[in-house]
């Protein structure tokens, strides 16, 4: 499987473990990553698939902006409609963790 990127949500907030845990909890995601590490770059991940659609989410925190982000990458090509149910995962996500959502960017 080759996954592409479809969608980052950048979220800004506070970068420290209650809020990691959190996003990691509420996206079921694999921890990876220690946040006392300045190396580390990738703090969770998962695989998921509904109706067809394969995708992987991806955790990072974005130390230039202060916040995270949250990575939606697509295996093949995907109906942006078929997206909407993962990322709305993230909104909630964010939400939960006390969280904004600063910008959505899409490939073009």
């Amino acid at each position: 499987m080759v996954f592409r990127r479809a969608v980052a949500y950048k979220l800004s907030g506070p970068l420290d473990q209650r809020t990691l845990d959190s996003l990691r909890t509420s996206l079921d995601l694999t921890p990876t990553g220690r946040l006392a590490d300045d190396w580390d770059e990738i703090f969770g991940e998962r695989e998921a698939e509904r109706d067809g659609v394969r995708v992987e989410f991806s955790l990072s925190r974005d130390e230039s902006r202060g916040g995270w982000e949250v990575n939606l990458s697509v295996d093949g090509q995907a109906d942006p409609t078929a997206l909407e149910p993962f990322e709305s995962e993230i909104t909630s996500a964010a939400a939960a963790a006390g969280l904004t959502v600063e910008s959505v960017l899409r490939p073009s």
